[in-house]
């Protein structure tokens, strides 16, 4: 038989019939749950493609967003993230012995039950790796005295021990002004 004498709406259909079937997108929510793996404390480790400068999940949510593997876990099982908010990995904060960087397993980890919206200042403050974070946690001075708000002035610098500075006064009184 003769290809030409046939319409290209016949040629479409016979085409189509021998096609393969088309393939549905599986939802998004299916495709992250497909790369995760039970992991150390109930975290749920991404498997899926590791960005090479953070070690985060990278995740595609549809053709038109892409975002970190643990932020689509939170947001397609749990809300959307406000605006601004990063997720503290909640399982990383607790863990004292692991070492973090890029290699730290937790940033792979999806668990909706191990992140938790916080401000980018709050996530630093519960970084026991981070100077702020170590610093947030001292109770005293170098020199003993404890962090009360009675005692804990704050400044462009930070925060202060007013019995200290009250000794610093002291001192330059009594040598005349000379330091």
């Amino acid at each position: 038989m003769d290809n030409q004498h046939i319409s290209a709406r016949t040629r479409a259909l016979i085409n189509a019939a021998f096609a393969e079937p088309a393939r549905r997108p599986r939802p998004a929510l299916a495709r992250l749950l497909t790369k995760v793996t039970p992991g150390h404390g109930g975290c749920w480790i991404y498997t899926g493609n590791i960005h090479k400068n953070t070690g985060y999940g990278c995740f595609t949510i549809s053709a038109k967003k892409r975002t970190s593997a643990h932020r689509a876990a939170y947001e397609l099982l749990v809300a959307p993230i406000p605006p601004g908010a990063h997720l503290d990995h909640t399982c990383h904060t607790a863990d004292d012995g692991c070492p973090g960087g890029i290699s730290c397993l937790h940033r792979r980890c999806v668990n909706p039950l191990h992140l938790e919206p916080v401000t980018a200042q709050e996530n630093l403050l519960r970084s026991r790796r981070t100077v702020a974070g170590r610093n947030a946690r001292k109770t005293h001075c170098p020199q003993g005295h404890e962090y009360t708000p009675e005692n804990t002035g704050t400044n462009s610098k930070g925060r202060y021990c007013r019995a200290c500075g009250k000794a610093r006064i002291r001192t330059v009184s009594n040598s005349g002004g000379a330091r």
